[in-house]
């Protein structure tokens, strides 16, 4: 299967918009017009509405540095990850928002979000060691809430 260039979201688009990466993050009518920018810039078959491993281990718990040139997270996050509460966090209720605005204007377009993996989310949370059967179960049900987030999102959007 060919691949496909996807550029990365926060980089180009907020040079497009001329905003900060903080700003655009943390704004969901900003990050859907930096994603439509790219979308129609690029002329991609998909649109990427999020590339942004941060926001999966801010919305765990970790702190996230926005010093640098790209968004870190800041390592440890919440002692007890809830996954049951990430669905209400602000940083997904932007990207919800962004999917919704992405879907209205370019409805033919397929959208993809990526998110953290099982060694992503361990890393953030830092489990310290060997991961313990409980951080296993957190991790996964952390991650299983993450594509619930996503997949309910596109069903209610079709």
């Amino acid at each position: 299967m060919k691949g496909t260039f996807a550029p990365w979201l926060y980089e180009s688009a907020s040079a497009i918009r001329q905003v900060s990466l903080k700003d655009m993050a943390l704004d969901g009518s900003l990050m859907a017009a930096g994603v439509i920018d790219n979308a129609r810039l690029f002329n991609l078959p998909y649109v990427c509405v999020n590339f942004d491993s941060a926001l999966w281990g801010e919305v765990a718990g970790c702190d996230i540095n926005w010093e640098g040139d790209l968004p870190s997270v800041n390592i440890g996050g919440s002692e007890n990850p809830n996954p049951d509460t990430v669905r209400d966090t602000p940083r997904i209720q932007v990207l919800i928002e962004a999917i919704e605005r992405v879907r209205g204007t370019l409805p033919e377009k397929k959208i993809c979000c990526a998110i953290a993996g099982p060694a992503t989310m361990g890393k953030y949370l830092e489990f310290g060691g060997q991961p313990s059967s409980l951080d296993q179960f957190t991790v996964s049900e952390l991650i299983t809430e993450y594509v619930n987030i996503l997949c309910k999102n596109a069903r209610q959007l079709n």
